[in-house]
């Protein structure tokens, strides 16, 4: 079994049913300073992985980018998902 921080915000820790999967959404934001050039995500990506691999299917990760998306899109997608965790990635120039 996964140590205790693996385990963090999964079914094992909220006391939710195992068949009751904890929901995450991750935002990536965009930077202007990097112009049209589309980056990956890596952050976001990785914590993913790493949930999935530690919780298999007590997990359920979405991943929604600026770069791709509209901020309106977005936010609507995760409205509609109820996520129980929401993680933001903010790149070097992204805030103003």
């Amino acid at each position: 079994m996964a140590n205790i921080e693996a385990l963090r915000g999964t079914a094992l820790e909220t006391g939710r049913a195992e068949s009751t999967s904890v929901k995450w959404d991750f935002i990536s934001t965009f930077s202007p300073k990097h112009g049209a050039a589309v980056g990956e995500s890596l952050g976001p990506e990785a914590i993913a992985g790493h949930l999935k691999g530690e919780n298999g299917d007590a997990i359920k990760v979405d991943h929604f980018d600026m770069q791709l998306d509209s901020l309106e899109k977005i936010m609507s997608n995760v409205s509609t998902h109820e996520p129980d965790v929401i993680g933001i990635s903010v790149k070097i120039g992204a805030l103003q």
